[in-house]
């Protein structure tokens, strides 16, 4: 089983087990049925972004997502594993409380980027569109 694989089981798993429906996840992310059905089945992998935005329909963080690619992982037993990437291949390992804080706040911080940098955009484009409605007067 690939990465892409293992991770879109894991959402499939978060989504069971919050009775959840492939088509009201789908909705909530603005994407077509079968694009998520593709990124649970690990056919496309998500960019950050979307990883953002599945934080906030899931209603949990990365780090709880990502523990869900552990089989014995359940959501009424939250435990404090990660799983790494090494060398390709996905690896379970428990976390200390400081590491679990530390990557919280990177994961904070990276959403914060990602909303300035989304901001950025819709005045880049606004600019954008300024001048050309000066250049065409």
């Amino acid at each position: 089983m690939t990465n892409l694989q293992n991770f879109g089981n894991a959402l499939r798993k978060i989504r069971l087990e919050k009775g959840l429906k492939l088509e009201n996840i789908a909705d909530e992310l603005g994407i077509t049925t079968e694009a998520y059905r593709k990124i649970e089945s690990g056919k496309t992998k998500p960019n950050t972004n979307r990883l953002v935005d599945l934080e906030k329909v899931f209603k949990m963080d990365l780090v709880d997502m990502f523990s869900y690619c552990n089989d014995n992982y359940n959501i009424t037993k939250p435990t404090h594993n990660i799983s790494v990437v090494n060398n390709g291949t996905i690896e379970t390992r428990e976390i200390s409380p400081d590491e679990r804080l530390a990557f919280q706040q990177i994961l904070a911080c990276n959403r914060q980027l990602l909303e300035e940098n989304q901001s950025l955009r819709e005045q880049n484009q606004s600019l954008r569109k300024e001048l050309e409605e000066v250049r065409t007067k």
